[in-house]
């Protein structure tokens, strides 16, 4: 039987939480995607001339440690309205967080069709896709964990950086032009 030494188990460890965490991202990846194309089927170009992302300014205040301070210096406060508070908040936050990854995700749909059906596909294109794609997931995964803190940890919760590459797709999604296949289904 083998004895391992302290830095072999320390770097099986590492690894095992790498594998986990990878099957994590993958498994919200797939299901993000496979919300947002069936969301996107048939009206996805409607929608994308309707869409905005000011419907998320919202998520910033949301979980504002300020708040919690606030609310601690008023007379009559009790833990237990802070704890109902916290518990509201972050479910409004996920709730508005899992909008914001499904609309990412119908966005990108939205844009990979458009390059598919174009005369002319370029892969520069499908590179800035996988980019934001990636970036989205990094800091929706971060969002996710400082939710998951608030109240116990002050840490800001900055949705800026995730909206801006909501953004940018966006932007880019309504720049390439719709082929006429795509005009012809919706």
């Amino acid at each position: 039987m083998k004895i391992y030494r302290e830095e072999e188990l320390m770097m099986l460890a590492g690894i095992g939480v790498l594998f986990s965490a990878l099957a994590v991202v993958w498994i919200l990846r797939a299901a993000l995607r496979f919300r947002a194309n069936s969301a996107a089927n048939g009206s996805g170009l409607e929608w994308l001339d309707e869409f905005s992302i000011g419907g998320y300014d919202l998520m910033g205040r949301v979980l504002r440690w300020q708040d919690l301070v606030f609310l601690r210096a008023q007379p009559g406060y009790l833990p237990g309205i802070e704890r109902t508070l916290r518990r509201e908040r972050k479910r409004i936050f996920r709730t508005l967080l899992r909008k914001l990854a499904i609309d990412f995700f119908r966005l990108r749909a939205i844009a990979l069709r458009k390059i598919a059906y174009s005369s002319e596909p370029e892969v520069r294109l499908a590179v800035f896709l996988w980019k934001q794609e990636g970036l989205f997931i990094f800091g929706f995964l971060s969002l996710r964990v400082r939710c998951e803190l608030y109240g116990l940890v002050e840490s800001p919760v900055d949705v800026a950086p995730l909206l801006e590459r909501l953004g940018a797709l966006l932007e880019y999604a309504r720049s390439l032009p719709t082929p006429a296949q795509l005009i012809e289904t919706a």
